[in-house]
């Protein structure tokens, strides 16, 4: 009896092709990449961002924080809002520092709000070579670390050419960090001087009128119409100028004995209606900005508790040197 035995025989291997591929093992996904932090970087996946953020609601943000530096970045915005720039300039310059000392990618935020602070406090007549240096290397920063088009620096790339008459060098800005950015000469009235004069019509000496004329006469008021005739001088260079600001006052008792809130009106009313008014590339009116500030600063004002009503004629006259 034979038995079939070639099914069971080895086959011979097939002979080998140099040109086929071997199989690869299954490869590991790639690091994501150690590369600095680009604030406003998009993403689809944490894998998108750099080593040191993650991918949250399609924009890059750094995995590590600082709670200090947060809070104090709020507290200076809060201080900027309010028109306390000093203060404001403390806040961020605190923040800069816990940022610092965690390792951490300082935030546009904190540049920004440097900027709008040193400038405000120079467009209210603070003097200095150096304040005009920190307002430019800070602006300089903001812009170099806020996404493009965005509102933070929109506004402080106004404010860095608004530094140019105070000596900005514009070919310094794409330099590196060492040149110095303010190298000219400021033109700028505030830093030579500026003589304000201030009239009331009436006797401003007791009451609510000797309230007034002790608000309009404070210094900060006084900044406030420097910073209005800064910005007015700007476009119009006029080194001497004079406005009328009329005020009116009333308190009284009503029907029930009930003392009413004090109502104070503030106009400018000899200020041509078109330049009242800012608008996109134009300063507004020296006297009306003025009028706008001394309405502002009365909000916070405490009036005597007694009825009264009159009317006031503020003459402010501005000359520069």
């Amino acid at each position: 009896m034979s038995l079939a035995l070639g099914a069971c025989q080895p086959r011979p291997n097939p002979p080998h092709d140099p040109g086929a591929a071997a199989p690869q093992p299954h490869s590991a996904p790639s690091p994501r990449a150690d590369r600095p932090f680009a604030e406003g970087e998009s993403c689809s996946r944490s894998d998108d961002c750099p080593a040191s953020a993650r991918c949250i609601e399609h924009h890059c943000l750094l995995s590590a924080r600082s709670l200090r530096g947060e809070v104090l970045v709020e507290r200076g915005a809060r201080a900027l809002a309010l028109g306390r720039f000093d203060e404001a300039t403390a806040a961020y310059t605190q923040a800069e520092s816990a940022y610092r000392e965690r390792s951490l990618t300082v935030p546009s935020s904190v540049w920004c709000g440097l900027a709008s602070a040193y400038v405000a406090q120079l467009d209210r007549g603070s003097p200095g070579q150096d304040l005009r240096e920190q307002a430019a290397r800070s602006a300089a920063r903001c812009l170099g670390a806020a996404p493009p088009a965005s509102p933070a620096s929109e506004g402080v790339l106004a404010q860095l050419a608004s530094l140019v008459d105070r000596g900005l060098e514009v070919g310094a800005l794409d330099r590196d960090d060492s040149a110095r950015l303010m190298a000219g000469q400021d033109r700028s009235p505030g830093m030579r001087g500026m003589t304000i004069t201030v009239a009331f019509s009436g006797v401003a000496d007791q009451a609510s009128r000797g309230a007034f004329k002790t608000l309009v006469e404070a210094e900060p008021v006084r900044r406030e119409i420097t910073r209005c005739f800064l910005r007015w001088y700007e476009e119009h260079r006029t080194a001497t100028d004079e406005g009328t600001i009329r005020v009116t006052y009333a308190r009284a008792v009503d029907e029930y004995d009930t003392l009413s809130a004090a109502r104070l009106t503030v106009t400018a009313p000899d200020v041509d209606p078109t330049l009242a008014t800012p608008a996109e590339g134009r300063a507004q009116h020296w006297v009306a900005c003025s009028a706008t500030a001394i309405r502002a600063a009365a909000v916070a004002q405490r009036w005597p508790a007694r009825a009264e009503r009159w009317t006031e004629t503020v003459q402010v006259r501005i000359a520069t040197q």
